[in-house]
């Protein structure tokens, strides 16, 4: 019975992540959304039927990576209730070093999907942990928030904090810190544009 229930795990997270590497490598669009909600519906029932959880010292245990995984795509999807319900039905079940991290990260994410910007912003500016790349994203829902809001001067700060943590994490961001001072230099070049310049918006598009 153990046998079984190992290769069944193992046999989900195969498909898993098979399928994401190829989303990851060929697009959304190549396999339309289809594809992901295939895997919408294999992480529901491997996580519903426990197949994706560990069990450490007789709990279950969601990965960090799973309990992201599941979030992004359901919020790409528009199941906004189900990705609700499950932000609160599995936190406990991360592991404890990066429960608060990944729940606050994933529940600010839902909030800034839905437009709820006002929910998002202090969570995201509270953002805490040693998980660089979520504090990247981070920064740049900010980012987006306050263009949006056109909250231009708090824009310009976070531009320039937004730098600074670049410049101090290089070392780690190795190609990506390129990736990301090109995101900032492009934000500043559409907030210097001229209202309804159609001309100088499609040089920059």
């Amino acid at each position: 019975m153990f046998l079984i229930l190992a290769n069944v795990k193992y046999f989900y997270i195969n498909v898993a992540n098979f399928t994401i590497q190829t989303i990851n490598r060929y697009g959304v669009s190549k396999h339309g959304d289809g594809f992901l909600w295939q895997l919408f519906g294999l992480y529901q029932q491997g996580v519903k039927q426990g197949y994706l959880l560990n069990y450490v010292v007789n709990q279950q245990q969601i990965s960090p990576f799973t309990y992201k995984n599941i979030v992004a795509i359901g919020l790409r999807l528009g199941e906004y209730d189900y990705v609700r319900g499950f932000l609160e039905d599995y936190r406990a079940a991360l592991p404890k070093a990066d429960r608060r991290t990944y729940y606050h990260y994933n529940l600010a994410r839902y909030h800034y999907t839905v437009k709820a910007y006002t929910d998002a912003m202090p969570i995201l500016n509270k953002l805490e942990g040693n998980q660089v790349f979520l504090l990247l994203d981070a920064k740049l829902m900010l980012l987006k928030i306050y263009y949006e809001l056109k909250e231009y001067d708090v824009l310009e700060a976070h531009l320039r904090a937004f730098g600074q943590f670049l410049h101090r994490k290089r070392n780690v961001l190795s190609y990506h810190q390129a990736n990301y001072k090109n995101i900032i230099g492009i934000t500043k070049s559409l907030m210097e544009l001229e209202p309804h310049n159609a001309a100088e918006l499609a040089i920059l598009r």
